[in-house]
């Protein structure tokens, strides 16, 4: 695209300047914002200054269109112009070299430095010293508002009836030029809708720069687009810029331009402060071009935001109120037509099952509704039923009949073997003993001979065999008795069972005879068993005893059962054996007595054999019914035995029944008939099978019982006797290298050592030890010191230096200023009046010239001019008196005043009397000089002399219009020139720091004075 299809027309932009007009005069109407201003307010001025203003923000305004519309008009078309490229990286490469800081025709040439030209900006745009157009028209734009809209000396122009106004009230050109920009329909939305006119695809063209915002592109070796960086700082010396045109002309969340205020189309409205556009909101409308107001929707209607008209409501919704943006569905158990402004509730027998209901629906059969508006059909309860559809009410069911749940549309017969009322819901069953038949509403009692034990049945069954039912009614039919039978259906009683048989169960057809080892009685329902001791043969009715030897142990035996072997029985009817006692035996079955062991041996109870006494154990007599185990300490080493014997001196035994004795451990030793063996003392030990522990060795030791060998002593520590149970640390000043030490070795001199070492340590350097032995070092008194390690002495400090504290390794010198002697532990200060510059021990005094006010000091000042010091050592410098002075730094004397000139004191020349006064030699003052043509005529003193007027020189004041004295003028006030009746304050953000000022110095950027004026802080 050529540049010059893109060329701004100057008449189109003249075209919209009167909207720009028109929105600042919104503004300018409003009496807020006031530009200029003093303290008169003739309107005359005001209304001159006013027109002024306004006549320049128009001029300037159409200037400043002009230049910005087309700085951004041709970057844009340079943009463009990079789509024409060959593929989409260069493309990329062209709209990125666009933005190069010195090189890119929109970063540099067109666009602003940084800065965006909208919004509070102004200030920072005009110092920033970019030459790009926008930047370049903006501070064009600012000069001429200043020039022309803050005048100093304006009339007060925000007085209601006079100002030119603004809102808020801007407070300098920068707030003013940025209020002209941002204000709706003002400067840069009317550069933005020529742009747009002009420039086809503008908002693409946009879209696409965003990517550059808040971007960088790279040109160091090559082109990196869209690093990302917040300032220009951030990306190095030939990097782009930040920002540029997208957030010049739009905003990031629509990429779009804000265009200046166009129509209101229907659905808006348009906003009279403003005269911006703003939609509808719901449940209004507006249906014209430019409305003032939006319409609330009438009842029955609504409409969504932005609407040109309201829409009736859907039938099954409503709206009972204006002004609703949606509207509401009808509950459940009602309905409504189109366009309602309420809901209908659903009749008795019918339902409204949903909301948003255009209709109601009858009852399904088996339910009903009684009421007004229901939501839902009611089922009939059990017991009842309904019919038909729409039903309001429910039946109930007859007698013998019955429903069982809800919402039945008839009633169910009950059946046979139950019955029911009116109203049931669910049939009864017949209790036990009753029948009925289908439909029954009662039942009926089972006859005799019949029995049900079950409810709920059609017919009673007849009694089977065994059992027997004597009344009516009966729920079960009995079962006959043991001892008793019934051998027929159908049985109203039972039958005795004839002696000799028996009928074991209950509900029995038959009796069977008794078995052997039982018998029985008439009538018997069980046979008895022969009692333990006793037995029978089959069909017996006695029992018969068991005999001598012989035994029975439970009921019902046929027969009885030998003794056996081990066990005996003396007498008959024996229902168990006795075993043998303990030490006796029987060999054979049947025995009616037990045989006694023989010594040496034994027998538990119920043996058939004796037994040999194990080893460890004994027995000494006939009939033992165990063997005793030999004691700790004792043992048997043969089975049979008869008697223990002792454990021997170096053995033990701790339990019982033992064959042998144990020999003792190494670390124990026993005497005989020991049950256990006894650990060595501590500093003893054994080697094992001891009857006796042996002493530790000198240097050796045993700390625990039962050692079996001595410990040598480890190094640092000795035992000096035999049976030491432990070690003792050499004490502090000795030492032991070696191992198994009987004694420790004193520590030599310059060395130390404290308790259980076995070496001794050299004393720190700072210490020091002059004796053997020693157990610590003794740290250098202050003023002396030890450099090295083991030393046993200290050395004194020399001359000039000094060791302020104990244990010094090194002196310190003396700072310049302050002198020590030998063995210092402190320097002094030179006092006032003297110095030391480091290469002398003591303390020289200031020459005569010059002066030292403070302790310390490596040199002395000279005298200022203005004073003196006639001897040495002075500590300051006096003043030169009044009437003479000293020009020279170091001045020894102060020097007379010529004739015709004077000082005040402290002075460093005398200044020259003025035309037409004189003085003499040393005068502190000038006097007028007698007869001089129109000179005043000298004052009157009390003394009868007369006194001329004086006139004080710059920077003194006379204080009073016949004082012939002048003053210095104080630190923070000036005279700037001669004759002063008296000194000035120093005036805003400046200070006096000395007497006799002539004029008051400015204070540094980021100081301000203090409250005196002396000094800037």
């Amino acid at each position: 695209m050529g540049r010059d299809k893109h060329q701004l027309n100057y008449n189109i932009l003249i075209s919209y300047f009167p909207a720009v007009l028109a929105a600042l005069s919104l503004f300018i109407a409003t009496p807020l914002w006031a530009l200029g201003g003093n303290d008169s307010s003739p309107s005359t001025k005001v209304n001159q200054d006013s027109n002024t203003c306004q006549d320049t923000i128009v001029s300037a305004s159409r200037t400043y269109i002009t230049s910005r519309a087309q700085a951004i008009s041709d970057c844009i078309s340079a943009f463009i112009a990079c789509d024409e490229q060959a593929n989409a990286t260069a493309a990329d490469n062209c709209r990125g070299a666009l933005l190069i800081r010195n090189t890119g025709a929109c970063a540099e040439g067109y666009l602003d430095s940084g800065n965006s030209t909208m919004g509070s900006v102004s200030r920072a745009v005009f110092t920033n010293g970019s030459v790009a157009l926008l930047d370049t028209a903006l501070r064009t734009l600012t000069s001429a508002v200043a020039t022309n809209c803050f005048l100093s000396g304006s009339p007060d122009l925000s007085l209601s009836s006079t100002g030119l106004g603004f809102s808020p009230t801007p407070v300098d050109k920068f707030q003013l030029v940025d209020q002209l920009n941002s204000v709706p329909g003002g400067l840069s939305c009317q550069a933005n809708q020529a742009i747009s006119v002009n420039t086809p695809l503008l908002n693409d063209v946009v879209a696409r720069l965003w990517v550059f915002h808040n971007s960088c592109v790279v040109v160091d070796g090559g082109y990196t687009l869209y690093t990302s960086c917040t300032v220009d700082s951030q990306c190095g010396a030939t990097a782009g810029k930040c920002g540029k045109i997208a957030a010049a002309l739009g905003t990031h969340e629509d990429q779009t331009l804000p265009l200046c205020p166009q129509d209101c189309q229907p659905g808006s409205m348009r906003d009279p402060l403003t005269g911006l556009c703003s939609t509808c909101p719901g449940g209004y409308f507006s249906s014209a071009l430019n409305a003032s107001s939006c319409t609330a929707c009438p009842q029955g209607s609504s409409s969504l935001p932005g609407a040109s008209a309201c829409s009736p409501c859907e039938a099954g919704q409503f709206s009972s109120r204006e002004g609703t943006s949606l509207c509401f569905q009808c509950n459940t158990g009602s309905y409504s037509s189109s366009g309602a402004t309420s809901c209908t509730a659903c009749s008795p027998g019918q339902f409204g099952g949903t909301a948003q209901a255009v209709s109601c629906l009858d009852c399904g059969k088996g339910t009903y509704s009684s009421s007004y508006g229901a939501t839902i059909c009611d089922r009939c309860s059990a017991g009842s039923y309904a019919g038909s559809l729409g039903s309001t009410s429910c039946t109930l069911c007859s007698a013998g009949s019955h429903a069982p749940i809800e919402g039945l549309e008839a009633c169910i017969d009950c059946p046979a073997g139950s019955y029911s009322n009116k109203g049931a819901t669910s049939c009864t069953a017949c209790p036990a003993g009753f029948k009925s038949n289908t439909g029954a509403s009662s039942c009926s009692q089972c006859s005799a001979g019949s029995a049900s034990a079950l409810s709920g049945v059609a017919d009673c069954p007849a009694c089977a065999p065994g059992h027997y039912a004597s009344n009516a009614g009966a729920t079960i039919c009995s079962a006959c008795a043991a001892g008793t039978y019934a051998s027929t259906l159908g049985s109203t009683s039972c039958s005795q069972c004839s002696a000799g048989t028996y009928q074991p169960a209950s509900g029995g057809i038959a009796c069977v005879n008794c078995p052997a080892g039982t018998f029985s009685g008439s009538g018997a329902g069980s046979c008895t068993q022969c009692p333990p001791g006793f037995y029978s043969g089959a069909g017996e009715t006695l029992c018969s005893p068991c005999v001598v030897g012989k035994y029975m142990s439970s009921y019902g035996a046929s027969a009885c059962l030998d003794c056996p072997v081990g066990t005996f029985t003396g007498q008959s009817g024996s229902t168990s054996c006795s075993a043998c006692p303990a030490g006796t035996i029987t060999s054979s079955s049947g025995s009616s007595s037990c045989t006694p062991c023989n010594s040496g041996t034994f027998a538990n109870a119920g043996a058939s054999a004796c037994q040999d006494c194990p080893l460890g154990t004994v027995s000494g007599a006939t009939g033992a019914a165990n063997c005793s185990a030999c004691g700790p300490g004792t043992y048997s080493p043969t089975s049979a035995g008869t008697t223990c014997s002792d454990c021997s001196p170096g053995t033990y035994q701790p339990d019982s029944g033992a064959a042998a004795c144990i020999s003792c451990p190494p670390g124990t030793y026993s005497d005989s008939h020991a049950s256990q063996c006894t650990p060595c003392p501590l500093g003893t030990y054994s080697s094992g099978g001891q009857n006796t522990c042996s002493p530790c060795a000198l240097g050796y030791f045993a700390p625990t019982l039962g050692s079996t060998a001595c410990a040598a002593c480890p190094p640092g520590t000795f035992t000096g006797v035999t049976g030491s149970a432990q070690c003792l640390p050499c004490p502090a000043g000795k030492f032991a290298s070696d191992s198994a030490s009987s004694i420790c070795t004193s520590c030599p001199a310059g060395k130390y050592s404290v308790e259980g070492l076995q070496s001794c340590t050299d004393c720190p350097a700072g210490t020091f030890t002059n004796a053997s032995g020693s157990s610590q070092c003794t740290p250098c008194s202050p003023g002396t010191y030890a450099a090295a390690a083991g030393s046993t002495t200290c050395t004194s400090c020399s001359s000039r230096t000094y060791a302020p504290v104990a244990g010094a390794i090194e002196c310190a010198n003396c700072p310049i200023g302050y002198v020590a002697q030998t063995a210092s532990a402190a320097c002094s200060a030179c006092p006032p009046g003297t110095y030391n510059n480091g290469t002398t021990s003591s303390c020289l005094p200031c020459s005569a010239g010059q002066y030292n006010s403070s302790y310390g000091q490596s040199s002395c000042s000279s005298c200022a001019p203005g004073t003196r010091s006639s001897s040495t050592g002075a500590s300051g410098c006096p003043s030169c008196e009044a009437g003479t002075y000293s020009a020279a730094f170091a001045s020894t004397t102060c020097t007379t005043c010529a004739a015709d000139t004077f000082s005040l004191g402290h002075a460093s020349s005398c200044a020259p009397c003025p035309s037409g006064y004189s003085s003499s030699a040393g005068s502190s003052a000038c006097s007028q000089s007698v007869g001089s043509s129109g000179a005043p005529t000298p004052t009157q003193t009390s003394s009868g002399s007369t006194e001329k007027p004086v006139l004080c020189p710059a920077g003194s004041a006379h204080y009073g219009i016949k004082s012939s004295i002048c003053m210095l003028c104080k630190p923070g006030r000036y005279a700037p020139v001669p004759g002063m009746s008296q000194c000035r304050s120093c005036p805003k953000n400046t200070v006096a720091a000395k007497f006799g000022s002539k004029g008051c110095s400015p204070c540094k950027t980021g100081k301000k004075p203090n409250k005196s004026r002396t000094a800037c802080i």
